[in-house]
């Protein structure tokens, strides 16, 4: 594996075909209309190869290195943690970072601080989810929208970058699936799923012997996300008490 991936064949190696992917493979014991998906990575932990792993997660970080790689990830991520197989290089690559730029999301803006969001709709419709992410006044359009400011300094604009930390998506989460029963497609319903179910993504990083990983922008960001979010008011309260 690791000679089939080297980097002597990478005029062969382009992001637009991706060679590691995955497979959908039907189900023996059901009715011929149930299947489910397994890419090399899977098959190379069923078989405790952790070299071929690893060669084909450095593979995919240097030839796959877009978002739509996460996917392969998204249930065997915490077996490769388990098996020690090195994953910094992973977290600083752009798989785990879904970048978009939308007309109805601001370009430019005065404001040029970092912000850290919840967003727990579908990818696909962050589109109209500006003014539901971002509600305050302070950060709507004021330099090409309907609340566009005057006489501001040219030299005080600042282009903006969006990204979606998409490392959430390891651990237990429920994702929502879309499915239509009118034949017009006028009627589209939708049901929860749990996905990921006992797994725990920080638990797993906090167990991991890797201390590297905890030096990467997307662990960074989740661990300031849950930090604010949850685990500061959470320890706030159990100090106050503790001292009263």
């Amino acid at each position: 594996m690791k000679y089939l991936l080297n980097d002597e064949f990478s005029d062969h190696f382009d992001e637009k075909f991706p060679i590691i992917y995955k497979n959908k493979i039907l189900k023996s014991n059901g009715d011929g209309s149930r299947f489910f998906y397994r890419n090399a990575i899977d098959n190379a932990l069923r078989n405790n190869q952790v070299a071929a792993c690893a060669s084909i997660i450095e593979y995919i970080i240097k030839y796959q290195n877009n978002s739509s790689s996460s996917h392969l990830f998204t249930k065997n991520l915490p077996m490769i943690i388990e098996k020690g197989i090195e994953i910094t290089a992973l977290l600083n690559s752009n798989i785990f970072s879904y970048t978009f730029d939308y007309d109805e999301w601001p370009s430019t803006h005065t404001n040029a601080d970092e912000y850290i969001r919840p967003y727990s709709e579908s990818i696909f419709n962050i589109r109209q989810h500006y003014k539901s992410v971002f509600p305050e006044a302070e950060l709507q359009d004021v330099i090409g929208g309907e609340n566009k400011a005057k006489n501001i300094d040219s030299s005080k604009i600042y282009k903006i970058k969006y990204s979606i930390n998409l490392l959430p998506q390891i651990g237990t989460h429920i994702e929502k699936f879309y499915f239509n029963l009118s034949k017009d497609g006028s009627e589209d319903q939708s049901t929860d799923l749990l996905k990921n179910e006992g797994v725990s993504f920080m638990g797993l990083i906090a167990h991991s012997d890797e201390l590297d990983i905890f030096n990467t922008k997307s662990l960074i960001d989740l661990i300031e996300f849950k930090w604010n979010q949850y685990g500061m008011r959470h320890h706030f309260v159990g100090c106050m008490m503790h001292m009263c």
